[in-house]
C-alpha cells in the first residue's frame, strides 16, 4: 500500500487504526532462517528390555530341556567296537630273571662283603694276610688312635678290608679299602680330599700323577728316603681312589725307589675288581 501523505496545515489528522496481532511465524522452508529448536525428552527404557532378557532366558531353557528330553526319548548308541583283538594273557608265573654278573650289579658291592672284592694276593707272597678291618683295628693306623675313631664313626664307617704280603725281593705291598655309609653326607669323597692334601705334602713322596679313568684318584711315586727311628730306611709310593662310597688306598714300600708305575699297577688291579 503506498504511504499516507502528511496531513496539512489546519487539518486534522484521522484516527490512527490499530495494528493487527502478528500471526505466528510459519516454518521456514530448507535453506532459509533457522527454525527453532524442539525440546528432546528421552523415552524411559526398562521394563521392556527387562522383558526382552526374560524371553530370551526362558527360550534358551525351553530349548536345552526339548532338546533334553529328545536325545531321552532316543535309543543309546553302543560303542564303537575295538580294533584289534584282546592280548592273550600267559599262564602260569613268567620266566626266572638271570642276575646281573658283579661287574653290573652295583648293589652286590656296595651292600657285599668287601672282602670278596680285595685284590687276591699272590702265591708267591710271604707272610700274606687278607683280612676284614674293624673299626677300632683301623684307628690304630693313624697317628691318634682315638681322634680317629671318633672321627671315622661319625663319618658312618661302614667296613673294612686289607690284604697286604712281601714279594721275593723285599718289596711289601698293601691294599685297603674303607667302605663309608655315605647317607647323611659323602663321607667318602670329603676323606678322599682330605687325605689326599695330607699325602701330598709328604717329602718322602714325589708328585702325584692323576689315575685315568678314575675321576678321584692319583698314584705318588717314592721321593725322599724315608726315615724313622728304630725302623730301617726305605722308600714309599702310595696311591689313593675313590669308588663310590669306597676308598682305595695303595702302599709300597722297598728298599728302592719306587716308580710310580709299580704303585699304578697295583691299583689298577684293585680298581678291576670294583
Amino acid at each position: 500500500m503506498p504511504p499516507t501523505a502528511p496531513p496539512t496545515a489546519g487539518e486534522t489528522a484521522p484516527p490512527a487504526e490499530p495494528e493487527p496481532a502478528p500471526e505466528p511465524a510459519a516454518a521456514a522452508p530448507d535453506g532459509d532462517s533457522e527454525a527453532a529448536p524442539t525440546v528432546y525428552k528421552p523415552r524411559r527404557r526398562g521394563r521392556t528390555a527387562r522383558l526382552i532378557a526374560v524371553a530370551a532366558v526362558l527360550g534358551v531353557v525351553a530349548g536345552g530341556g526339548v532338546g533334553y528330553r529328545i536325545q531321552q526319548q532316543r535309543d543309546p548308541t553302543p560303542p564303537p567296537p575295538l580294533t584289534g583283538a584282546m592280548p592273550a594273557q600267559p599262564k602260569g608265573a613268567g620266566p626266572a630273571v638271570p642276575a646281573l654278573p658283579v661287574s653290573q650289579d652295583r648293589a652286590a658291592l656296595y651292600d657285599g662283603d668287601l672282602l670278596k672284592f680285595l685284590v687276591q694276593v699272590p702265591k708267591s707272597g710271604e707272610d700274606p694276610e687278607r683280612l676284614r678291618v674293624p673299626l677300632w683295628d683301623y684307628a690304630e693306623t693313624f697317628d691318634k688312635p682315638a681322634g680317629a675313631f671318633e672321627d671315622m664313626a661319625s663319618d658312618d664307617f661302614q667296613q673294612g678290608a686289607r690284604a697286604d704280603w712281601t714279594d721275593a725281593h723285599g718289596v711289601f705291598r698293601e691294599v685297603d679299602l674303607t667302605q663309608f655309609r655315605d647317607e647323611a653326607s659323602p663321607s667318602a669323597r670329603a676323606r678322599f680330599s682330605e687325605w689326599w692334601a695330607d699325602i701330598d705334602g709328604y717329602t718322602w713322596l714325589g708328585p702325584s700323577e692323576q689315575i685315568a679313568g678314575v675321576q678321584n684318584g692319583s698314584v705318588w711315586p717314592s721321593g725322599e728316603e724315608w726315615k724313622k727311628s728304630g725302623f730301617q730306611p726305605e722308600y714309599r709310593g702310595h696311591g689313593l681312589a675313590e669308588v663310590g662310597n669306597i676308598l682305595i688306598e695303595v702302599f709300597v714300600d722297598s728298599p728302592r725307589p719306587v716308580k710310580s708305575s709299580t704303585v699304578r699297577t697295583l691299583i689298577d688291579q684293585q680298581l678291576e675288581r670294583l
